[in-house]
């Protein structure tokens, strides 16, 4: 190599470090109590992470807390919940208040008809049954809040039993069914959703266990029409851990003409590090700094808005193929 291009060389090199070190870094925090289950997932409220778990259909439901100005954990009450509470495609969603909402998915083969739709009051630390969702749950359950009509928005269901798209209004405890997008068949692993004003934006989820897929699209609330917008570009596919959230509330550091996501685990079921944003304005997706912590294998997200920046909770299998053991905790900053 002549000293021309070893000179270029390593101002490429160095180009690509600083271009890595203002997209962000990862950190890793204080693990979990409890690594991944059958039935998880995670939700930030502010300064806390709420994260919901249950191992088998006879198991009892555990529920943690994790705060932020401590880096500390300690388990929470599950009084009112059912054994095997949370299953596949459980989905939390807060309401900026005292109040975080839980589908509690459903097994594939199992649960045909699960409609179980909770409450959990925060300062009561006490959750409470609420009217039954329109359709059955599964993998493809997700679940937001429109912090402006105070409604929730939710996708249902999975590909084994179809999927269907509906409004929660907690003022009279009622379900009013929407319009799922007429082109999707269905809604599956890594199904995920983000509030975004009067948009909602989804991602669809592995409805095929061998062919990939990255459907993303956007419901408009006025207009009450989907448009679908630039594939996710994982080339292996969204699947188990796959995971949407929006930086509201953050520092200028997290634009919020952004969205964040993780792939989860390739269509074939195995370990992904993929972590991307989404720039609304443009319909366009960048990669990110890789997850060092693997994220799949459970459905459920992974993601949560807390402590001015985005947290992971890894949720993935306690074994030496998962690096990090699947209970890390993470904190993604930008630079």
């Amino acid at each position: 190599m002549n000293a021309r291009i070893g000179a270029t060389f390593g101002l490429v090199l160095i180009f690509l470090a600083a271009l890595t070190f203002a997209q962000g870094v990862w950190m890793r925090l204080n693990d979990a109590p409890k690594s991944g289950a059958f039935g998880e997932a995670v939700v930030g409220t502010g300064d806390k992470i709420y994260l919901a778990r249950t191992s088998k259909a006879t198991s009892s439901p555990e529920f943690f807390i994790y705060t932020a100005a401590t880096r500390r954990w300690r388990e929470l009450g599950t009084g009112g919940l059912p054994a095997g509470a949370f299953r596949s495609g459980t989905a939390l969603a807060w309401d900026d208040a005292d109040t975080i909402y839980a589908l509690v998915g459903g097994r594939q083969k199992n649960d045909t008809n699960r409609k179980d739709f909770f409450a959990y009051s925060i300062s009561q630390n006490r959750w409470e049954s609420l009217q039954d969702t329109p359709d059955p749950q599964g993998a493809g359950d997700a679940l937001g809040w429109d912090s402006d009509d105070r409604v929730l928005y939710a996708l249902i269901g999975s590909s084994s039993r179809g999927s269907g798209f509906a409004k929660y209004n907690p003022s009279s405890d009622t379900w009013d069914t929407l319009p799922l997008n007429p082109s999707w068949d269905c809604t599956d692993d890594g199904a995920s959703m983000a509030v975004v004003g009067r948009k909602i934006f989804a991602i669809k989820g592995e409805c095929s266990e061998t062919q990939p897929n990255g459907d993303f699209a956007v419901f408009l609330i006025d207009a009450q029409q989907w448009q679908d917008l630039a594939d996710v570009p994982d080339p292996e596919g969204i699947g188990d851990g796959g995971s949407l959230v929006w930086p509201r509330g953050l520092s200028s550091s997290f634009d919020p003409d952004f969205l964040y996501a993780l792939g989860g685990n390739t269509v074939l079921e195995k370990p992904e590090n993929l972590f991307m944003r989404y720039d609304i304005a443009l319909d366009q997706w960048e990669r990110l700094p890789d997850s060092p912590c693997p994220v799949g294998f459970y459905v459920g997200a992974r993601l949560a808005v807390v402590d001015d920046a985005i947290h992971l909770w890894q949720g993935s299998p306690k074994s030496a193929k998962w690096v990090c053991g699947g209970d890390a905790l993470l904190r993604f900053e930008t630079q």
